[in-house]
Protein backbone atom coordinates (compact mmCIF):
# COMPACT_ATOMS: atom_id res chain seq x y z
CA UNK A 1 0.00 0.00 0.00
CA UNK A 2 1.28 3.46 -0.96
CA UNK A 3 0.74 6.36 1.43
CA UNK A 4 1.98 8.28 4.46
CA UNK A 5 5.74 8.74 4.69
CA UNK A 6 6.59 5.20 3.83
CA UNK A 7 9.58 4.74 1.57
CA UNK A 8 8.79 3.26 -1.84
CA UNK A 9 10.50 0.11 -2.87
CA UNK A 10 13.07 0.73 -5.64
CA UNK A 11 10.98 -1.02 -8.27
CA UNK A 12 8.11 1.46 -7.60
CA UNK A 13 10.23 4.63 -7.79
CA UNK A 14 8.80 5.56 -11.19
CA UNK A 15 5.53 6.44 -9.42
CA UNK A 16 7.04 9.37 -7.49
CA UNK A 17 6.61 12.07 -10.18
CA UNK A 18 3.14 10.78 -10.97
CA UNK A 19 2.03 11.04 -7.35
CA UNK A 20 3.52 14.52 -7.06
CA UNK A 21 1.62 15.65 -10.13
CA UNK A 22 -1.63 14.20 -8.83
CA UNK A 23 -1.32 16.11 -5.54
CA UNK A 24 -1.02 19.44 -7.43
CA UNK A 25 -4.67 19.29 -8.58
CA UNK A 26 -7.50 20.35 -6.28
CA UNK A 27 -9.70 17.72 -7.90
CA UNK A 28 -8.54 14.37 -9.29
CA UNK A 29 -10.71 15.07 -12.36
CA UNK A 30 -9.51 18.61 -13.17
CA UNK A 31 -6.59 17.63 -15.35
CA UNK A 32 -8.55 14.91 -17.10
CA UNK A 33 -11.45 17.22 -18.01
CA UNK A 34 -9.24 20.13 -19.12
CA UNK A 35 -7.25 17.79 -21.37
CA UNK A 36 -10.22 16.04 -22.95
CA UNK A 37 -12.35 19.13 -23.72
CA UNK A 38 -10.11 20.54 -26.53
CA UNK A 39 -9.75 17.06 -27.98
CA UNK A 40 -13.52 16.67 -28.11
CA UNK A 41 -13.86 20.00 -29.90
CA UNK A 42 -11.25 19.04 -32.47
CA UNK A 43 -12.89 15.67 -33.02
CA UNK A 44 -16.28 17.31 -33.47
CA UNK A 45 -14.86 19.78 -35.97
CA UNK A 46 -13.19 17.00 -37.95
CA UNK A 47 -16.43 15.02 -37.99
CA UNK A 48 -18.40 18.02 -39.21
CA UNK A 49 -15.85 18.79 -41.92
CA UNK A 50 -15.94 15.17 -43.07
CA UNK A 51 -19.73 15.21 -43.28
CA UNK A 52 -19.62 18.57 -45.03
CA UNK A 53 -17.22 17.34 -47.69
CA UNK A 54 -19.52 14.42 -48.41
CA UNK A 55 -22.43 16.81 -49.05
CA UNK A 56 -20.49 19.42 -51.04
CA UNK A 57 -21.20 17.81 -54.43
CA UNK A 58 -24.79 19.13 -54.37
CA UNK A 59 -23.76 22.80 -54.62
CA UNK A 60 -25.66 24.41 -57.51
CA UNK A 61 -24.95 27.60 -59.45
CA UNK A 62 -27.36 29.98 -61.16
CA UNK A 63 -28.23 29.33 -64.77
CA UNK A 64 -28.39 32.89 -66.11
CA UNK A 65 -30.54 33.13 -69.23
CA UNK A 66 -30.63 36.81 -70.23
CA UNK A 67 -29.11 40.19 -69.39
CA UNK A 68 -29.24 43.88 -70.28
CA UNK A 69 -25.99 45.85 -70.17
CA UNK A 70 -25.49 49.26 -68.56
CA UNK A 71 -25.09 50.94 -65.19
CA UNK A 72 -28.80 50.26 -64.68
CA UNK A 73 -28.53 46.78 -66.12
CA UNK A 74 -30.29 43.57 -65.22
CA UNK A 75 -30.08 39.80 -65.55
CA UNK A 76 -32.44 36.85 -65.11
CA UNK A 77 -31.80 33.22 -64.26
CA UNK A 78 -32.82 30.25 -62.13
CA UNK A 79 -31.20 28.36 -59.28
CA UNK A 80 -31.81 24.71 -58.39
CA UNK A 81 -32.13 24.70 -54.59
CA UNK A 82 -30.94 21.36 -53.09
CA UNK A 83 -33.95 20.90 -50.78
CA UNK A 84 -36.79 22.39 -52.81
CA UNK A 85 -38.05 23.69 -56.15
CA UNK A 86 -35.96 25.94 -58.39
CA UNK A 87 -35.83 29.61 -57.45
CA UNK A 88 -35.96 32.46 -59.94
CA UNK A 89 -33.00 34.82 -59.62
CA UNK A 90 -33.00 38.42 -60.82
CA UNK A 91 -30.18 40.93 -60.69
CA UNK A 92 -30.33 44.70 -60.97
CA UNK A 93 -27.29 46.94 -61.08
CA UNK A 94 -24.25 47.35 -63.23
CA UNK A 95 -23.77 44.87 -66.09
CA UNK A 96 -20.67 45.31 -68.23
CA UNK A 97 -18.56 43.38 -70.71
CA UNK A 98 -17.70 40.47 -70.78
CA UNK A 99 -20.96 39.30 -69.13
CA UNK A 100 -22.02 35.99 -70.67
CA UNK A 101 -25.01 33.70 -70.11
CA UNK A 102 -24.68 31.09 -72.84
CA UNK A 103 -21.25 29.58 -73.35
CA UNK A 104 -18.03 31.51 -73.84
CA UNK A 105 -14.74 31.64 -71.99
CA UNK A 106 -14.61 29.63 -68.79
CA UNK A 107 -13.27 32.30 -66.44
CA UNK A 108 -13.95 29.97 -63.50
CA UNK A 109 -11.26 27.44 -64.43
CA UNK A 110 -9.55 27.03 -61.06
CA UNK A 111 -9.11 23.86 -59.05
CA UNK A 112 -8.46 25.64 -55.78
CA UNK A 113 -9.82 29.21 -55.55
CA UNK A 114 -13.48 28.12 -55.63
CA UNK A 115 -13.26 24.88 -53.65
CA UNK A 116 -13.46 24.34 -49.90
CA UNK A 117 -14.91 21.96 -47.34
CA UNK A 118 -18.36 23.16 -48.41
CA UNK A 119 -17.82 23.69 -52.12
CA UNK A 120 -16.34 20.86 -54.17
CA UNK A 121 -17.49 22.12 -57.57
CA UNK A 122 -16.61 25.59 -58.78
CA UNK A 123 -19.03 27.50 -61.04
CA UNK A 124 -17.47 26.37 -64.31
CA UNK A 125 -16.84 22.72 -63.54
CA UNK A 126 -20.19 21.47 -64.87
CA UNK A 127 -19.97 23.46 -68.09
CA UNK A 128 -21.77 26.52 -66.70
CA UNK A 129 -19.54 29.42 -67.75
CA UNK A 130 -22.09 32.14 -66.89
CA UNK A 131 -20.73 35.29 -65.29
CA UNK A 132 -22.10 38.75 -64.50
CA UNK A 133 -19.39 41.40 -64.91
CA UNK A 134 -19.13 44.92 -63.49
CA UNK A 135 -16.48 47.61 -63.10
CA UNK A 136 -17.58 49.50 -59.98
CA UNK A 137 -17.56 53.26 -59.43
CA UNK A 138 -14.97 55.50 -57.82
CA UNK A 139 -17.58 58.09 -56.74
CA UNK A 140 -21.25 57.62 -55.91
CA UNK A 141 -21.19 53.82 -56.29
CA UNK A 142 -24.48 52.30 -57.35
CA UNK A 143 -26.17 49.48 -55.45
CA UNK A 144 -26.21 46.05 -57.05
CA UNK A 145 -28.89 43.61 -55.88
CA UNK A 146 -29.53 39.90 -56.35
CA UNK A 147 -33.18 39.04 -55.65
CA UNK A 148 -34.51 35.51 -55.04
CA UNK A 149 -38.15 34.69 -55.78
CA UNK A 150 -38.18 32.60 -52.59
CA UNK A 151 -35.82 32.92 -49.60
CA UNK A 152 -32.70 30.76 -49.89
CA UNK A 153 -30.49 29.49 -47.09
CA UNK A 154 -26.72 29.95 -47.12
CA UNK A 155 -26.30 31.63 -50.52
CA UNK A 156 -22.73 31.87 -51.82
CA UNK A 157 -21.00 34.21 -54.26
CA UNK A 158 -18.11 33.13 -56.45
CA UNK A 159 -16.01 36.19 -57.23
CA UNK A 160 -13.57 36.62 -60.09
CA UNK A 161 -10.70 39.11 -60.35
CA UNK A 162 -11.75 41.63 -57.68
CA UNK A 163 -9.07 44.31 -57.94
CA UNK A 164 -5.65 43.72 -59.42
CA UNK A 165 -2.06 43.57 -58.10
CA UNK A 166 -1.32 46.85 -56.38
CA UNK A 167 -4.92 48.09 -56.80
CA UNK A 168 -7.48 47.21 -54.14
CA UNK A 169 -11.22 47.06 -54.85
CA UNK A 170 -13.89 46.49 -52.20
CA UNK A 171 -17.39 45.08 -52.19
CA UNK A 172 -19.44 46.61 -49.38
CA UNK A 173 -22.43 44.38 -48.59
CA UNK A 174 -25.49 45.11 -46.53
CA UNK A 175 -24.98 41.68 -44.94
CA UNK A 176 -21.99 40.06 -43.29
CA UNK A 177 -20.30 37.01 -44.79
CA UNK A 178 -17.63 34.36 -44.32
CA UNK A 179 -14.82 33.68 -46.79
CA UNK A 180 -14.86 30.00 -47.71
CA UNK A 181 -11.90 30.03 -50.10
CA UNK A 182 -9.66 32.29 -52.14
CA UNK A 183 -6.52 31.95 -54.19
CA UNK A 184 -5.24 31.93 -57.75
CA UNK A 185 -7.79 32.25 -60.54
CA UNK A 186 -8.02 32.99 -64.26
CA UNK A 187 -6.04 36.25 -64.04
CA UNK A 188 -3.68 35.26 -61.22
CA UNK A 189 -3.87 36.17 -57.56
CA UNK A 190 -2.04 34.90 -54.51
CA UNK A 191 -2.26 31.17 -53.87
CA UNK A 192 -2.15 31.85 -50.12
CA UNK A 193 -5.29 34.02 -50.26
CA UNK A 194 -6.60 36.84 -52.44
CA UNK A 195 -9.88 37.87 -50.76
CA UNK A 196 -10.05 39.43 -47.30
CA UNK A 197 -12.80 40.52 -44.91
CA UNK A 198 -11.91 44.01 -43.67
CA UNK A 199 -14.92 44.50 -41.38
CA UNK A 200 -18.65 43.81 -41.22
CA UNK A 201 -19.82 43.32 -44.81
CA UNK A 202 -16.61 44.65 -46.42
CA UNK A 203 -14.73 42.38 -48.83
CA UNK A 204 -11.33 43.42 -50.19
CA UNK A 205 -9.57 42.01 -53.21
CA UNK A 206 -6.32 42.61 -55.09
CA UNK A 207 -6.74 40.18 -57.97
CA UNK A 208 -9.17 38.33 -55.73
CA UNK A 209 -10.69 35.00 -56.75
CA UNK A 210 -12.78 32.89 -54.37
CA UNK A 211 -16.10 32.11 -52.70
CA UNK A 212 -17.91 33.84 -49.84
CA UNK A 213 -20.94 32.58 -47.91
CA UNK A 214 -23.81 34.47 -46.31
CA UNK A 215 -24.91 32.31 -43.35
CA UNK A 216 -28.65 32.44 -42.84
CA UNK A 217 -31.75 32.80 -45.00
CA UNK A 218 -31.99 35.64 -47.51
CA UNK A 219 -34.42 37.06 -50.05
CA UNK A 220 -31.80 39.37 -51.50
CA UNK A 221 -28.12 40.33 -51.40
CA UNK A 222 -27.00 43.91 -52.04
CA UNK A 223 -23.60 45.56 -52.34
CA UNK A 224 -21.59 48.41 -53.82
CA UNK A 225 -18.28 48.09 -55.68
CA UNK A 226 -15.60 50.76 -55.39
CA UNK A 227 -13.33 52.10 -56.79
CA UNK A 228 -13.74 51.55 -60.53
CA UNK A 229 -11.36 49.22 -62.36
CA UNK A 230 -11.24 47.19 -65.59
CA UNK A 231 -13.83 44.57 -64.61
CA UNK A 232 -14.62 41.81 -62.13
CA UNK A 233 -17.42 39.28 -62.03
CA UNK A 234 -19.60 37.05 -59.89
CA UNK A 235 -21.79 33.97 -59.89
CA UNK A 236 -24.33 33.02 -57.21
CA UNK A 237 -25.11 29.58 -55.81
CA UNK A 238 -26.36 27.81 -52.70
CA UNK A 239 -25.02 25.13 -50.37
CA UNK A 240 -26.96 22.73 -48.10
CA UNK A 241 -27.91 24.51 -44.88
CA UNK A 242 -27.03 21.76 -42.34
CA UNK A 243 -23.44 21.39 -43.55
CA UNK A 244 -22.76 25.14 -43.68
CA UNK A 245 -24.27 25.77 -40.27
CA UNK A 246 -22.28 22.94 -38.68
CA UNK A 247 -18.94 24.10 -40.03
CA UNK A 248 -19.43 27.79 -39.26
CA UNK A 249 -20.83 27.02 -35.80
CA UNK A 250 -17.89 24.84 -34.87
CA UNK A 251 -15.54 27.48 -36.20
CA UNK A 252 -17.02 29.94 -33.75
CA UNK A 253 -16.84 27.41 -30.94
CA UNK A 254 -13.15 26.77 -31.56
CA UNK A 255 -12.47 30.52 -31.72
CA UNK A 256 -14.23 31.02 -28.39
CA UNK A 257 -12.14 28.23 -26.88
CA UNK A 258 -8.90 29.88 -28.08
CA UNK A 259 -9.89 33.22 -26.49
CA UNK A 260 -10.17 31.72 -23.01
Amino acid sequence: MLGGNKTLRPEWSFLVPILSLARSFTSPYTYLISSIRPALLVAAAMTACSATSAMADIVSWTNWTSFTSGTSGSALGSLAVPSGPSVSVSYSGEVSSPTQVSGGTNYWRSDTAYRSGLVSNGPGESGNTDIIALTGQSTNPITNTILFSSPVTNPILAILSLGRPGFTVRYTFGQDFSILSSGTGFFGGSASGSLFRDSFGVLRGAEGHGVILFPGTFSSISWQASPAEFWHGFQVGVVPSPSAAALLGLGGLMAARRRR
